[in-house]
Formats: structure tokens, C-alpha cells, sequence
């Protein structure tokens, strides 16, 4: 039995201790092969910001998951994802995860044309780049788009900033939009660090050694790197039905050079 994962489920990387972790949502998931794919966002300072920035061809790393952190499986008719740079990766997993019957994404970004060049390296179609003003005073034109989407009958996966979600979603509960169509997952708030933290899950799968290594660093900058997590196995779990002592950890040897 492989890892399973679906578009919207998450992993988390351990920043030099198993309870300090940042989330990310792979853009690519290939057990078979064991290779999966991030696009992290390194914004200031900080432990997600500075891995990201040393990230090089051999570096190694401990992951956690993949677990639920947003449910997008069987959406009713099109698939709008609203959002920011971090959710670009999101956007790419869903548009190519197939079933889906469009995707269509509005992501308020503060470097508009180095983003335009992310988006364009990772395929993405009909989306719309919105640059951040002050106040939030952008998010006016992402609330233009709600009510033509809600008459198409569209499911709205609103991520990102925990603000900008509730503005949005407080413009679509008027437009009496069922909370069934509405998906949301806030990813960071202002202040507050770790709101994807890993937990104490009821059962642990683990694989022999609790590493994986990143192989390439693909510099798309301002949003370094693309990172591709690759083991030299399959990720095959052996679940354990207690444990209490550890977090939920799929870890892998590191490939040869």
C-alpha cells in the first residue's frame, strides 16, 4: 500500500525539532516513485523562511503526513480558489488532479509580475493576480467576481490570510451562497506563527529512517524555491494503531547522489 494523498491535504516539515514545523501542501504527489514537490513562499525572517533559503540538491529534512487540512474532494460544478503566493501550489495540485470541471484562481500577491512568472512556470490557467493595497482595500475586486460566481454555481475555496477569508466569506453568506460550496483554510494571520502545527495523531506510520532530502532548488524567486522531496523507495506506511509518543511521521532515507 502506497501513501495516499489528495489535493488539499497537507505535510509538514520539521524545523530541527519534531514539534516545530511549518505546513506546506505539495503541488506533486508520486509515492510510487517517492517524490513529492512544494512551493514555499519565503517571506522575512523566520525558521520556514530560512529553510526554504538554504534549501539545496542533497539537504535532508523530517516530514510529517500527509494529513486532512482542507477537503476539496467532490466539488459542486466549477472550482474558484481564492488566495495569496502561498496558495499558488494549491492551485497547480487541483488544476492537474483531473475531475475537477475548471479551476479559476484570484490571488491577492505583493510582487505581481514575479509572481505572473511563477504561475506561468507552473501552468497555471485563468487565473487573476491582484496586488496588495493598504487596508485590504484590493479585496473589493476579488468581491466584484462573488456573485457571478455564485449564480454559476460554483465551489468557493477560499485560503490564505485569516482576515481576507472572513471578509469573503461574510460577502458570500449574503449572496446566500450554501456554506456546502464554501471550502476555507486559513494559512497565517498576522502576529501568529504555526497554525498548521503538527499534533498527536491516534496512529503512526513510520518508514526506516526519518529523513528525505530536497533534490532540487529551483529558484522562483520571490517565492524560493520549488522544492522536489524525493526518497529512494516507495512510501509505503506500516500503521500502528497507538501511539502516543510520536507524531503521525512518514520519513524516508535520503536518495543516493
Amino acid at each position: 500500500m502506497h501513501v495516499a494523498w489528495t489535493p488539499g491535504q497537507k505535510i509538514q516539515i520539521a524545523m530541527g525539532s519534531a514539534f516545530v514545523a511549518r505546513t506546506y501542501t505539495p503541488t506533486i504527489w508520486n509515492a510510487a516513485e517517492g517524490r513529492t514537490c512544494i512551493l514555499g513562499y519565503a517571506h522575512g525572517m523566520g525558521p520556514d523562511s530560512d529553510c526554504l533559503r538554504a534549501a539545496t540538491p542533497g539537504s535532508s529534512c523530517d516530514i510529517f503526513g500527509p494529513r486532512v487540512s482542507l477537503d476539496i474532494r467532490h466539488p459542486s460544478g466549477p472550482l474558484a480558489i481564492f488566495g495569496d503566493e502561498i496558495s499558488l501550489g494549491l492551485a497547480h495540485a487541483l488544476a492537474q488532479s483531473g475531475g475537477i470541471e475548471a479551476v479559476t484562481g484570484f490571488f491577492e500577491i505583493g510582487d505581481v509580475e514575479a509572481s505572473s512568472s511563477v504561475a506561468t512556470q507552473l501552468d497555471l490557467q485563468n487565473y487573476a493576480l491582484v496586488g496588495r493595497k493598504a487596508e485590504d482595500a484590493h479585496l473589493s475586486e476579488f468581491e466584484s467576481r462573488l456573485s457571478a460566481l455564485a449564480d454559476a454555481g460554483a465551489t468557493l475555496v477560499l485560503t490564505g490570510k485569516a482576515g481576507c477569508i472572513q471578509r469573503i466569506r461574510r460577502t458570500l453568506k449574503a449572496l446566500d451562497v450554501p456554506s456546502q460550496r464554501i471550502r476555507t483554510k486559513a494559512y497565517w494571520t498576522p502576529g501568529k506563527t504555526g497554525l498548521g502545527r503538527a499534533s498527536r495523531p491516534t496512529r503512526t506510520a513510520r518508514l526506516p529512517v526519518p529523513q528525505i532530502r530536497f533534490v532540487s532548488a529551483s529558484g522562483l524567486f520571490p517565492l524560493p524555491p520549488a522544492v522536489v522531496l524525493e526518497a529512494d523507495r516507495p512510501l509505503r506506511p506500516k500503521f500502528r494503531r497507538s501511539a502516543k509518543r510520536s507524531p503521525s511521521m512518514y520519513s524516508v532515507s535520503p536518495a543516493s547522489a
